[in-house]
């Protein structure tokens, strides 16, 4: 029974699709599955034992800092940068929890690479500034006829203010 638990374990470790890290609090990877070492380019060898902040591409990245809101939180989600091993520069999600690796607290770090979102948050703030600054009047409107957005040039066209505009049928 130990050895399938073992088996099923090590099967969604290395399977699962964001990376997995295990930090000491030395700041060290101490352990990481496949999909982490192809989301940086590194083997599993190259990464175990590298400092943490050799792949953080975060300004001021202070491990310590994390290890310390973890030990008053038990966990924390935020976005930030790694860096391939090529040089290139990914976004991630990372969620980062305190445990207890080998008797020694340890941070486990779930990486989700983020890049497709951060493509379409681009895009989207790209369209959202060309149709605020379009002189076209632009509005969109809700199913039950609400104004949900209007744009500088509704608003003088129609001789409301935005606030007001967004009260009206």
């Amino acid at each position: 029974e130990l050895q399938e638990s073992e088996r099923r374990y090590r099967s969604l470790y290395h399977t699962v699709a964001d990376g997995i890290f295990v930090t000491r609090a030395d700041g060290k990877i101490a352990d990481v599955n496949d999909s982490a070492c192809a989301q940086l380019g590194y083997t599993r060898e190259e990464l175990i034992g590298m400092p943490v902040s050799a792949i953080s591409a975060r300004p001021g990245f202070d491990l310590g800092q994390i290890l310390e809101r973890l030990a008053q939180d038990g966990s924390l989600s935020y976005e930030t940068v790694h860096r391939r091993k090529d040089g290139t520069l990914v976004p991630i999600e990372l969620s980062v929890s305190l445990v207890d690796y080998e008797g020694q607290p340890a941070a486990l770090g779930v990486a989700r690479d983020i890049t497709e979102r951060k493509r379409a948050q681009e895009s989207l703030q790209f369209t959202q500034f060309a149709i605020d600054h379009t002189a076209d009047a632009a509005f969109w409107m809700t199913e039950d006829a609400r104004f949900f957005y209007v744009n500088e040039a509704a608003c003088q066209a129609l001789g409301y203010s935005r606030a007001e505009l967004l009260r009206m049928t």
